[in-house]
């Protein structure tokens, strides 16, 4: 009887949670997509391109390969050093060698197609390699570097000498070759205009006559009549010449969009052009410049509208391969009339924030700086976009244990989505500085935010709608990480400012750095067991704990090798399990509160943003690189963790995590733990599961905004919570209970 009542209270406030196997060593999720600076197909074998991918300090590009014009691709990293990769060269003849120019490694070469990879930087200085171009008759390489003129090699890249007599600008960033008289040569630079050499780059001339820009960033020669050369500048479009250079003209109506990144020309029509552009994305022109219209139909508006290349498949030009600026390789069939994104494998994505979704099914949230933002509902085997309304730098997604509702906190201000990402709204009413670094919900009160900005402190009491500073004794408003304990405590890490603390919900700040002697803190986290136990981030001094809720700090950092630590996170279900993000170590690992830590080896691409640890199934931790995009690691609980749920359908309880303010309360667990005992074990109790599942939500978002309604829930949950924690004592109870009832009815019935 007793079993029978719990039961039918249980299902009124279950919802279904998952797990999965596990076993220690990263996978790469995604998103797809990145900086895609280099393109080139093999002229052997057309449905062979390799993508060369860069973005700025501390990134680690990628070279990819693709055999099938681009709709699948695998990484190359055999020999291949942690580099920016910036112009990609085939040998002509024999495309089986290939140079890559990297942004600060010189030239990597390959004999293999890209299975195997050596250095071949003998003389070469280390500015960016900005173009490689061969002669198909000597077998010389010239390279053009920003910052270092050109230089030659005349033995396979086996040694390097400078070829910049008469050359006056050092910033080359385009070389050119006329294919027909390979020892002509062009050098496109930054501030100096063009460049000819008529002897392979033994002495250069410069050839600016009419050239109103001389910040060129690229040129294409016609390759049909040579003394036809386009150039395109930084800001004031394309200019082209019928003489080789001796005079210049402006071709630029209808092209608005004037940074031009690089031209290319069709060689089965020379007088059509396409254009990749700043913000701009392509466009294309059939009669040699004089007109140019857009041809960028399918390109993702903000992402990818900033085209760095356009490369053409041999033999069929109407094939066409686009690198953007964050969305990666766009592809087009019809010469530009349309495109998709070709991505598959190709993953090279600035992961900054994560989001595991309470209760959700394998949902995750990616928050990205020049994506935006995706999700996957596979625990990140798919990515689709969630970024209709949202602005791209995101820097912190929250989603509530309880509504479901998201926020995002990025460079534009704070953004608010009650659809699961579908759409976004944007939330800036009173926010003074709109770069959002992070977001915190209350875990107490119904509609207050917090949101940490690189000019302070704000709060909101109506779920973002108005927001007013809250930045009273805070002396240092540059923050990194806001953070609440599970009462409502607040901690902020600053810029070089320290710790401060707030225990008014941020009314009044109080800075709490004694013993922090890195002062610089990128993150924070708080023990959900024991609150007063911090964990703090810091910008070269590692990890420093506190056990006194901030009172005081040491520095816990026996095995961190890596004392940039951008991210770190408690295991909820296991406190002493700690995990570390660094920048350009990777993640670790400790078992025993930050007093030794190891290292969590295998994870490619070390230099780490952001990590979340999966509190549906419990053992799987997620972290967000600098383009690498996301990757998983599924950990082995350790002894006296609690134990994984059985079922497959989600973490959270939504009513009773309303009720309680998070989905980590102790007595939420109590109610999971019963329902995957007692309910998920059986077709009935699945089945109204299910069906509480489907409708549960919304009950939960009303009780949440309601502060007397959550503390009636929580009343109403409390003898259920109880009879389920002490079984014996509930049935003794209910034995009195119905005793007294049978006694009191046989009363009334002998008495009538």
């Amino acid at each position: 009887m007793l079993k029978k009542m719990v039961i039918i209270l249980a299902l009124l406030m279950m919802v279904t949670c998952n797990a999965n196997a596990a076993d220690n060593q990263w996978t790469q999720l995604g998103p797809e997509g990145g900086f895609i600076k280099a393109i080139a197909f093999d002229p052997a074998a057309p449905t062979t391109v390799y993508a060369g991918s860069w973005y700025g300090m501390g990134a680690q590009g990628g070279l990819f390969k693709s055999t099938n014009t681009g709709t699948s691709w695998s990484e190359l990293d055999t020999g291949l050093p942690t580099a920016q990769y910036t112009a990609i060269l085939i040998h002509p003849l024999n495309s089986s060698t290939l140079y890559v120019g990297t942004a600060y490694n010189g030239v990597i070469k390959s004999t293999d197609s890209g299975a195997t990879w050596n250095p071949a930087t003998s003389g070469l200085a280390t500015n960016q390699i900005s173009s490689l171009v061969m002669s198909s008759a000597t077998g010389s390489i010239y390279a053009g570097l920003n910052g270092g003129g050109v230089y030659r090699s005349s033995d396979s890249g086996g040694s390097w000498s400078a070829v910049n007599s008469g050359l006056t600008s050092m910033s080359v960033w385009a070389l050119a070759m006329d294919p027909l008289t390979q020892t002509t040569l062009y050098a496109g630079t930054y501030g100096g205009g063009v460049f000819t050499s008529i002897n392979s780059g033994s002495t250069w001339s410069a050839i600016n006559t009419g050239l109103t820009n001389t910040n060129v960033t690229c040129l294409a020669v016609d390759p049909v009549t040579p003394s036809t050369i386009y150039a395109g500048t930084s800001n004031a479009g394309v200019f082209k010449t019928t003489n080789s250079g001796g005079t210049w003209v402006a071709v630029n109506t209808n092209l608005f969009s004037t940074s031009i990144r690089h031209l290319v020309i069709d060689p089965s029509a020379p007088a059509t052009l396409f254009a990749a552009t700043a913000w701009g994305a392509v466009y294309t022109t059939t009669n040699g410049g004089a007109n140019w219209s857009t041809a960028y139909a399918g390109f993702y508006e903000r992402t990818a509208y900033d085209t760095y290349v356009i490369a053409m498949q041999p033999n069929t030009s109407s094939t066409m391969l686009a690198g953007t600026y964050g969305g990666g390789v766009y592809r087009s069939y019809d010469s530009g009339v349309s495109w998709a994104p070709s991505n598959d494998g190709l993953v090279n994505t600035e992961v900054t924030s994560i989001a595991v979704v309470p209760g959700g099914s394998k949902a995750l949230y990616a928050g990205m700086m020049f994506k935006s933002m995706s999700t996957s509902t596979d625990g990140g085997a798919t990515w689709a976009p969630a970024n209709s309304g949202l602005r791209e730098h995101i820097q912190s997604i929250v989603v509530t244990a309880f509504t479901g509702t998201m926020f995002a906190g990025t460079q534009n201000g704070v953004f608010v989505s009650s659809d699961s990402g579908a759409t976004w709204a944007e939330r800036n009413t009173g926010l003074l500085n709109t770069d959002v670094r992070s977001v915190v919900v209350d875990p107490v009160l119904a509609n207050t935010l917090y949101a940490g900005t690189s000019g302070g402190i704000y709060k909101s009491t109506d779920d973002g709608s108005n927001w007013s500073p809250a930045v009273n004794g805070l002396l240092n408003t540059n923050t990194y990480a806001l953070v609440s304990d599970p009462s409502g405590t607040l901690y902020v890490g600053t810029w070089c400012g320290g710790i401060y603390k707030s225990v008014d919900r941020g009314s009044a700040w109080t800075p709490v750095n004694n013993g922090l002697t890195s002062t610089c803190v990128y993150s924070i986290a708080v023990d959900p067991a024991a609150p007063d136990t911090l964990y703090a981030g810091t910008n070269g001094g590692g990890v420093f704990k506190s056990t006194d809720g901030g009172t005081s700090w040491t520095a816990v950092n026996t095995g961190l090798t890596g004392p940039y630590v951008k991210a770190i996170v408690v295991n909820p279900f296991a406190p002493a399990v700690i995990y570390a993000g660094t920048y350009g170590t990777g993640v670790f690992m400790s078992t025993d509160g930050g007093s030794n830590w190891s290292l969590l080896a295998g994870l490619k691409k070390t230099y780490v943003n952001s990590l979340a640890f999966d509190i549906n199934d419990r053992v799987t931790l997620y972290a967000g690189t600098n383009y690498g995009g996301l990757f998983k690691y599924v950990t082995t609980p350790p002894a006296g963790a609690a134990p994984a749920p059985a079922s497959s359908s989600g973490g959270g309880c939504f009513i009773a995590s309303a009720a309680y303010g998070s989905a980590l309360a102790s007595e939420v667990d109590v109610l999971r733990t019963f329902r995957d005992r007692y309910l998920l074990t059986n077709g009935p109790g699945r089945a109204f599961v299910a069906l509480y599942y489907q409708y549960s939500p919304a009950v939960a978002q009303y009780i949440s905004r309601h502060d007397a309604i959550r503390a009636a829930t929580r009343l109403a949950l409390t003898p259920l919570v109880y009879g389920i924690k002490y079984p014996a004592i509930a049935g003794l109870l209910v034995a009195l209970c119905s005793g007294l009832f049978i006694i009191r009815s046989w009363r009334r019935k002998t008495a009538g």
